[in-house]
């Protein structure tokens, strides 16, 4: 099926051009990476999908209270690098019609959350999910 053009960003990867966007959730962000392909109507495309965590570090405030700060961020610097590591993969990501959607492996993932990590690590631990 089809998806709305609407609210899509554009980066272009070797000489390719790719749309993305985020979702945020409590504990995480997931990204979704598509081709124009995507935007066919009545035809279903393969997608990159990942997912980072906001590798969130609770913070005294004063006064007694505590809150937490997000430490990482999907830019599209990061979205470069997962769809540069995704056409490096085999089978690549190519985003065609009738494919199997693409998930990042574990090293990969682990490659990108440090790279969206906008904060170094210091002190308090990272908060339990």
């Amino acid at each position: 099926m089809a998806v709305p053009k609407k609210g899509w960003r554009k980066i272009t990867v070797r000489n390719a051009r790719f749309f993305w966007r985020t979702l945020g959730t409590d504990w995480e962000v997931n990204a979704v990476v598509v081709t124009e392909a995507a935007f066919v109507s009545g035809k279903r495309a393969q997608q990159l999908l990942f997912t980072l965590d906001y590798d969130l570090r609770l913070i005294g405030c004063g006064d007694g209270f505590r809150s937490y700060r997000q430490r990482a961020v999907i830019s599209p610097g990061v979205v470069r690098m997962a769809i540069e590591l995704s056409l490096d993969m085999w089978p690549p990501f190519t985003g065609l019609h009738g494919l199997p959607d693409v998930l990042l492996p574990a090293s990969a993932l682990a490659e990108l959350q440090a790279a969206a990590r906008v904060e170094p690590v210091t002190g308090l631990p990272p908060v339990k999910q």
